[in-house]
């Protein structure tokens, strides 16, 4: 990938980091979805949103996917698709939802408006600050996805939950 984010992005957590190598993740949905996304990926571009088909992804990772919409205008982002597994975690049906507006993800936003800046994928493990159940920690992929000479539109965000 030639488009380098050089900020910093202030999370609390050490464990958010620009993600390029496979060889760290030890989820197989989350590397399963990485393998998809190089795949598609073209010198200097990101894959098209074009892209994100259900049908052509695992069907054991899927209960995981999160599809985020970024929303230009306000700079704001709407999920569009949540997963089984991923909404039982935390609790509620947040498909439709802006993610500013779920309790206790402010870093999730900030990571994702960083992938956005960035135009590269993020690896993050932590705390599940935004759910109603007791999950110790997580990991989420986030992946970009544009299309040619366009500004990122979507992330798809592949969750390995770890319960209490």
């Amino acid at each position: 990938m030639t488009n380098k984010c050089t900020k910093t992005l202030k999370i609390q957590s050490h464990l958010f980091r620009p993600f390029t190598d496979i060889g760290l993740l030890s989820d197989s949905n989350q590397r399963d979805l990485f393998e998809y996304w190089l795949k598609f990926q073209r010198e200097s571009d990101l894959p098209s949103p074009d892209r994100i088909d259900a049908l052509a992804f695992p069907r054991r990772a899927l209960p995981f996917l999160v599809v985020e919409e970024f929303e230009p205008d306000t700079r704001r982002f709407r999920t569009r698709l949540a997963g089984t597994a991923y909404r039982d975690a935390v609790g509620y049906e947040s498909t439709n939802r802006r993610t500013d507006e779920t309790p206790g993800a402010a870093e999730a936003s900030a990571r994702l408006a960083w992938t956005v800046e960035a135009r590269q994928p993020y690896w993050y493990q932590g705390p599940f600050t935004f759910s109603a159940r007791p999950w110790t920690t997580f990991s989420v992929l986030g992946l970009p996805f544009a299309h040619p000479g366009e500004p990122v539109s979507r992330v798809l965000c592949v969750f390995d939950l770890n319960p209490a």
